[in-house]
């Protein structure tokens, strides 16, 4: 790997990683503060609006990118992030609901409520991370690996991210508690943004250093 797509690998993962997890963190205090009463942060799901908002903003940041490496991207590509990331998130929520209503008279454990909410966002990552690489891939010469590519790269990302902001929230519990509902529900979902953000770009940014290559000679 050259240092010229190391820059473009580094600056794909830490604008992707940082634009969703600021638009998760912004659209969270705003749903905090919106709705104040207390809610359960470890099923903390970003409401319509914010996962359609934080889905927006990572489409524009990376699409300015794209373009920026002199890549022919349609605006598609922002239509299918935001539907994208609105559909991990949705399908996420119902799924975790499932596995809480499926364990209801197991006995709950911390290891347990991790590993279940990790699998079940797994699965939403999945889902909707095909559909997004299926939509922004449309008019990519590598459609087929672009979808199967952000499919496994979401699975992943959206799996740590929800699984990993269950334990810092469970481990920072008495200091977040004592913090305002919309500053919990920002710091919550902020994490679900940064580490999704991290592991899928991660993951895609190599995939996207090929399709570069391809657009210039081609």
């Amino acid at each position: 790997m050259q240092l010229r797509e190391l820059r473009v690998l580094l600056l794909w993962i830490s604008t992707s990683s940082l634009s969703l997890g600021l638009s998760f963190a912004l659209a969270g205090w705003l749903e905090g503060a919106y709705y104040p009463p207390p809610r359960d942060f470890d099923l903390a799901s970003p409401s319509l609006l914010g996962s359609l908002f934080a889905g927006f903003v990572l489409g524009v940041v990376q699409w300015l990118q794209l373009k920026d490496q002199g890549m022919r991207i349609p605006i598609r590509w922002i239509l299918g992030t935001t539907l994208g990331i609105y559909l991990i998130a949705t399908i996420g929520l119902i799924n975790n609901n499932l596995s809480v209503w499926g364990s209801f008279n197991q006995p709950d454990t911390f290891r347990g409520s991790i590993q279940s909410t990790v699998k079940s966002n797994a699965v939403s990552g999945l889902l909707g991370g095909a559909i997004l690489g299926g939509i922004q891939g449309w008019t990519l010469r590598t459609r087929v690996v672009w979808c199967l590519t952000n499919a496994y790269a979401w699975s992943m990302g959206w799996g740590a991210g929800r699984g990993g902001a269950y334990f810092i929230d469970s481990w920072g519990y008495w200091r977040l508690k004592n913090l305002s509902t919309p500053m919990q529900l920002a710091i919550h979902l902020g994490i679900v943004g940064i580490i999704s953000g991290l592991i899928s770009s991660f993951v895609t940014g190599i995939i996207l250093l090929r399709l570069i290559r391809y657009s210039r000679v081609g």
